[in-house]
């Protein structure tokens, strides 16, 4: 009994020792992680000859040490196989995440997504529950809404009948969203809608207010200067609001 009872002791004081060190470690971090895809990494700004300066991940540069993790083209199972070199060894204070456009594109060679929904909420899901058990702050965000049709469009490089089943393109990416909304309701994470923000600031969920409404670059699913400035303030108010 008595050596049942030191070993209990021993066990009990490593692991108040080890969760004491995890609370320090986690109260040293500092650098925020932005975890994404092209539209995290600006990847189409040079082609534009965008400012460096107006991303969005560079503004949030002034007033936080930040690592921009983005990869253009990537999806969430792509990303799954960096995350532990690009943001677990970064030892971050906050990562903030956005997936879902790549992911929820049809692929015409098949005519099936390149991330089915059940892998998307896995991963997600993956991304939340490896950060949260380090005490690593987390933030989900929706991927943009994407503009259909038009010249250079959305449908100028992907089968608008694919589709329409699903009531369009536009509608299809934030049925991902929705994953991504659910998680963040049930993990209490905070969310931030780029895809309604972007709605709301064009003033309607249609091609033609999306189109002139200046928030994107000629592809329909980049942002443009204009966009990564909407984007940067909803980014740093929530990040002051929850004191990230």
């Amino acid at each position: 009994m008595k050596k049942w009872v030191f070993t209990f002791f021993i066990v009990l004081l490593a692991s108040v020792g080890l969760s004491k060190e995890i609370e320090t470690e986690a109260a040293e971090r500092k650098v925020t992680v932005l975890f994404g895809d092209s539209n995290t990494a600006g990847s189409n700004w040079a082609a534009n000859n965008y400012y460096s300066s107006a991303k969005w991940a560079n503004r949030l540069l002034k007033t936080r040490p930040v690592i921009n993790a983005g990869v253009g083209g990537n999806s969430t199972g792509m990303a799954r196989q960096r995350f532990k070199r690009d943001v677990l060894n970064r030892n971050p204070k906050t990562v903030i995440i956005m997936f879902g456009t790549n992911d929820a594109q049809i692929m015409n060679s098949n005519r099936l997504p390149r991330t089915s929904k059940a892998n998307f909420n896995k991963n997600i899901r993956y991304f939340v529950d490896t950060l949260r058990a380090r005490r690593i702050n987390v933030i989900l965000m929706t991927a943009l809404p994407v503009i259909e049709g038009g010249q250079g469009h959305y449908y100028s490089r992907n089968r608008e009948a694919l589709y329409k089943p699903y009531g369009g393109a536009r509608e299809w990416h934030d049925s991902y969203n929705d994953i991504t909304r659910s998680i963040a309701r049930q993990k209490n994470v905070p969310l931030i809608d780029t895809y309604r923000l972007f709605i709301q600031a064009a003033g309607g969920n249609t091609d033609q207010a999306l189109s002139a409404s200046g928030l994107y670059d000629p592809t329909g699913i980049h942002m443009s200067m204009h966009g990564a400035n909407e984007l940067y303030q909803a980014v740093q108010r929530t990040l002051e609001v929850k004191r990230m």
